[in-house]
Protein backbone atom coordinates (compact mmCIF):
# COMPACT_ATOMS: atom_id res chain seq x y z
CA UNK A 1 0.00 0.00 0.00
CA UNK A 2 2.66 2.19 0.76
CA UNK A 3 4.89 1.30 -2.01
CA UNK A 4 1.32 2.46 -4.09
CA UNK A 5 0.83 5.66 -2.74
CA UNK A 6 4.45 6.85 -3.58
CA UNK A 7 3.93 5.61 -6.88
CA UNK A 8 1.11 7.58 -7.37
CA UNK A 9 2.26 10.64 -5.50
CA UNK A 10 5.00 10.20 -8.61
CA UNK A 11 2.60 9.37 -11.38
CA UNK A 12 1.14 12.80 -10.47
CA UNK A 13 5.02 14.51 -11.04
CA UNK A 14 5.08 12.96 -14.03
CA UNK A 15 1.52 13.94 -15.32
CA UNK A 16 2.29 17.81 -14.60
CA UNK A 17 5.48 17.79 -16.46
CA UNK A 18 4.45 15.56 -19.75
CA UNK A 19 1.40 18.31 -19.94
CA UNK A 20 3.48 21.36 -19.99
CA UNK A 21 5.30 19.59 -22.32
CA UNK A 22 2.86 18.89 -24.54
CA UNK A 23 0.74 21.98 -24.38
CA UNK A 24 4.06 24.36 -25.23
CA UNK A 25 4.93 22.14 -28.44
CA UNK A 26 0.63 21.95 -29.35
CA UNK A 27 1.16 26.02 -28.75
CA UNK A 28 3.95 26.11 -31.48
CA UNK A 29 2.45 24.21 -33.45
CA UNK A 30 -0.79 26.66 -33.69
CA UNK A 31 1.63 29.63 -33.75
CA UNK A 32 3.82 27.97 -36.69
CA UNK A 33 -0.34 27.53 -38.10
CA UNK A 34 -1.24 31.34 -37.39
CA UNK A 35 2.28 31.97 -39.53
CA UNK A 36 1.13 30.27 -42.80
CA UNK A 37 -2.86 31.10 -43.09
CA UNK A 38 -5.23 33.73 -41.75
CA UNK A 39 -7.91 31.39 -40.85
CA UNK A 40 -9.65 33.00 -37.34
CA UNK A 41 -8.29 30.97 -34.21
CA UNK A 42 -11.08 28.79 -33.44
CA UNK A 43 -10.86 27.53 -36.82
CA UNK A 44 -7.46 26.85 -36.37
CA UNK A 45 -7.43 25.29 -33.20
CA UNK A 46 -10.40 22.97 -34.92
CA UNK A 47 -7.75 22.22 -37.54
CA UNK A 48 -4.96 21.21 -35.46
CA UNK A 49 -3.24 17.89 -35.27
CA UNK A 50 -2.05 17.69 -31.63
CA UNK A 51 1.05 15.87 -31.32
CA UNK A 52 1.01 15.60 -27.70
CA UNK A 53 -2.64 16.73 -25.51
CA UNK A 54 -4.89 15.62 -27.94
CA UNK A 55 -7.52 14.81 -25.48
CA UNK A 56 -7.08 18.39 -24.60
CA UNK A 57 -7.74 20.00 -27.84
CA UNK A 58 -10.48 17.68 -28.88
CA UNK A 59 -12.44 18.82 -26.05
CA UNK A 60 -11.52 21.82 -26.93
CA UNK A 61 -12.99 22.14 -30.28
CA UNK A 62 -16.33 20.08 -29.08
CA UNK A 63 -16.22 22.85 -26.71
CA UNK A 64 -15.65 26.04 -28.86
CA UNK A 65 -18.32 24.67 -31.53
CA UNK A 66 -21.24 24.49 -28.28
CA UNK A 67 -19.88 27.78 -26.53
CA UNK A 68 -20.39 31.09 -27.32
CA UNK A 69 -16.51 32.31 -26.43
CA UNK A 70 -13.06 30.38 -26.51
CA UNK A 71 -12.49 31.43 -22.94
CA UNK A 72 -15.66 29.54 -22.01
CA UNK A 73 -14.36 26.78 -23.91
CA UNK A 74 -11.65 27.05 -22.41
CA UNK A 75 -12.83 26.54 -18.63
CA UNK A 76 -15.68 23.98 -20.02
CA UNK A 77 -12.64 21.98 -21.09
CA UNK A 78 -10.68 22.28 -17.89
CA UNK A 79 -13.18 21.14 -15.75
CA UNK A 80 -14.56 17.99 -18.02
CA UNK A 81 -10.58 16.66 -17.97
CA UNK A 82 -9.96 17.42 -14.00
CA UNK A 83 -13.08 15.58 -13.18
CA UNK A 84 -12.27 12.66 -15.53
CA UNK A 85 -8.50 12.39 -13.91
CA UNK A 86 -6.98 12.81 -17.01
CA UNK A 87 -3.67 14.16 -15.53
CA UNK A 88 -4.91 18.17 -15.86
CA UNK A 89 -5.91 18.19 -12.23
CA UNK A 90 -2.39 17.95 -11.37
CA UNK A 91 -1.41 21.31 -13.07
CA UNK A 92 -1.29 24.26 -10.54
CA UNK A 93 -2.92 27.35 -9.62
CA UNK A 94 0.55 29.12 -11.78
CA UNK A 95 -0.16 26.55 -14.96
CA UNK A 96 -3.98 27.15 -14.91
CA UNK A 97 -3.11 31.24 -14.78
CA UNK A 98 -0.65 30.76 -17.65
CA UNK A 99 -3.26 29.08 -19.64
CA UNK A 100 -6.70 30.83 -18.60
CA UNK A 101 -4.99 34.22 -19.46
CA UNK A 102 -3.74 32.82 -22.98
CA UNK A 103 -7.20 31.48 -23.94
CA UNK A 104 -8.49 34.95 -22.56
CA UNK A 105 -6.94 37.10 -25.13
CA UNK A 106 -6.02 34.65 -28.07
CA UNK A 107 -8.23 35.91 -30.83
CA UNK A 108 -8.86 39.81 -29.46
CA UNK A 109 -5.70 41.14 -31.29
CA UNK A 110 -4.32 41.55 -34.45
CA UNK A 111 -1.70 39.16 -36.23
CA UNK A 112 1.44 40.75 -34.46
CA UNK A 113 -0.17 41.24 -30.97
CA UNK A 114 -1.24 37.54 -30.80
CA UNK A 115 2.29 36.23 -32.03
CA UNK A 116 3.64 37.96 -29.94
CA UNK A 117 1.42 37.11 -27.06
CA UNK A 118 2.20 33.34 -27.89
CA UNK A 119 5.73 33.51 -27.72
CA UNK A 120 5.31 34.93 -24.60
CA UNK A 121 3.33 32.22 -23.22
CA UNK A 122 5.06 29.68 -24.87
CA UNK A 123 8.44 31.08 -22.85
CA UNK A 124 6.15 30.97 -19.43
CA UNK A 125 5.46 27.44 -20.29
CA UNK A 126 8.94 26.21 -21.04
CA UNK A 127 9.60 28.07 -18.16
CA UNK A 128 7.31 25.71 -15.90
CA UNK A 129 7.83 22.56 -17.67
CA UNK A 130 11.80 22.71 -16.84
CA UNK A 131 10.64 23.55 -13.44
CA UNK A 132 8.25 20.58 -13.04
CA UNK A 133 10.92 18.35 -15.20
CA UNK A 134 13.53 19.27 -12.04
CA UNK A 135 10.56 18.81 -9.33
CA UNK A 136 9.90 15.48 -11.42
CA UNK A 137 13.74 14.36 -11.39
CA UNK A 138 13.96 15.77 -7.27
CA UNK A 139 11.31 13.84 -5.91
CA UNK A 140 9.71 10.96 -7.89
CA UNK A 141 13.02 8.62 -6.68
CA UNK A 142 12.13 9.84 -3.14
CA UNK A 143 8.83 9.19 -3.67
CA UNK A 144 9.20 5.91 -4.69
CA UNK A 145 11.74 4.92 -2.36
CA UNK A 146 9.63 6.16 0.79
CA UNK A 147 6.92 4.42 -0.27
CA UNK A 148 9.17 0.93 -0.39
CA UNK A 149 10.63 1.71 2.64
CA UNK A 150 7.62 2.78 5.11
CA UNK A 151 6.33 -0.31 3.21
CA UNK A 152 8.87 -2.48 4.54
CA UNK A 153 9.22 -1.13 8.01
CA UNK A 154 5.54 -1.77 8.60
CA UNK A 155 5.72 -4.64 7.38
CA UNK A 156 8.60 -5.39 10.09
CA UNK A 157 6.96 -4.10 12.74
CA UNK A 158 3.89 -6.12 11.88
CA UNK A 159 5.87 -9.34 11.81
Amino acid sequence: MCVYIGQQKGRALKARSKILIGLNDDIERLLNSMEYTRLPISRLIEMLTPCNEKTFWDTLTLNIQNSESLVCAYDKTMRELQMKKTGFEQLREEDKGVLESFFSTLGKGDFTSEKNNIQLVLKRLFSLAGEAENVEKKYVKLYSSLGLFSGLTLFLIIL
